[in-house]
């Protein structure tokens, strides 16, 4: 049999793509614990867990991995991500997806071209949420630069479908539909 034709485990698709989650997270500790006086993001603060968000579809296989076989999830709403509890917390935080993970810190993307969604603009490169860093500017060493992961990510993602099987396109997966019935 070659390796190319062999069947792959869930764990055995989604290690390349846990790798990255663990080097991300190591990322965002560091910018965290140089920022904790600045951010205000805890659980229950929802602001950014809105309806429409979508992932790339290893991101997807993650958090599908990682629901219970049985969860009810009553979501808060329309207007809401499908995960965000009446609580308003994440129904699958453990598994977030990396877009989920780094909202809230400083993000470093390219120029006025990038498009920034609600976050404020704090430099031609750096951007976060409104509620966060409204005392002071971000520095270097707590802005995590969103290029990069996303890069990483796509790479990750790429590697993933072929390995799956999947088609090699860009599309994305609405969190919504996986919540399922």
């Amino acid at each position: 049999m070659c390796a190319a034709s062999k069947t792959l485990s869930s764990a055995e698709l989604l290690a390349e793509y846990d790798a990255v989650v663990a080097k991300v997270e190591g990322a965002i500790a560091r910018a965290q614990s140089s920022a904790s006086d600045q951010l205000s993001c805890r659980p229950g603060c929802d602001s950014c867990c809105t309806a429409g968000l979508s992932v790339l579809p290893v991101e997807a296989a993650a958090v599908r991995r990682a629901l219970p076989v049985a969860r009810d999830f009553r979501a808060r709403g329309e207007g809401w991500c499908a995960f965000l509890d009446l609580d308003g917390r994440c129904g699958v935080y453990a598994a977030r997806p990396l877009l989920c993970r780094t909202h809230g810190l400083p993000l470093k993307m390219s120029g006025a071209s990038a498009d920034r969604g609600s976050l404020r603009v704090v430099d031609d490169d750096v951007s976060v949420c409104s509620l966060n860093f409204t005392q002071r500017t971000p520095t270097a060493a707590e802005t995590l630069d969103a290029e990069a992961v996303l890069k990483l990510l796509v790479v990750v993602d790429r590697r993933f479908r072929l390995a799956s099987g999947a088609a090699d396109d860009a599309s994305r997966v609405l969190l919504s539909t996986l919540v399922g019935p």
